[in-house]
């Protein structure tokens, strides 16, 4: 897990080589953040979907919700998550 900064960053993962990756930033509120989770190709195995179905679980949220595609999506535009990045990065790792 990385923190994203700066519009490039997305774009560095990949010249870098990183197959796959969940990049974060905080949001102006100060209480939440802003993910996006990402992987390179459908050959990456890294299951975009299933983390996103684990996730919206975890923020209990009927309005406000994860998603995305098979190859990257992340956190609601809205209004963010409210999961820290080392809690997240738990979860993550606890579901692959």
């Amino acid at each position: 897990m990385v923190e994203e900064i700066g519009p490039w960053a997305r774009l560095k993962f990949f010249s870098d080589k990183i197959k796959a990756f969940v990049s974060y930033r905080p949001r102006h509120d100060g209480k939440s953040w802003q993910y996006t989770i990402h992987k390179a190709s459908h050959f990456v195995p890294f299951n975009v979907e299933k983390l996103f179905i684990v996730l919206n679980d975890m923020e209990g949220s009927a309005d406000d919700y994860w998603g995305g595609g098979e190859l990257g999506g992340g956190s609601s535009f809205i209004k963010g998550s409210k999961i820290p990045p080392d809690k997240l990065s738990e979860i993550i790792n606890n579901n692959l």
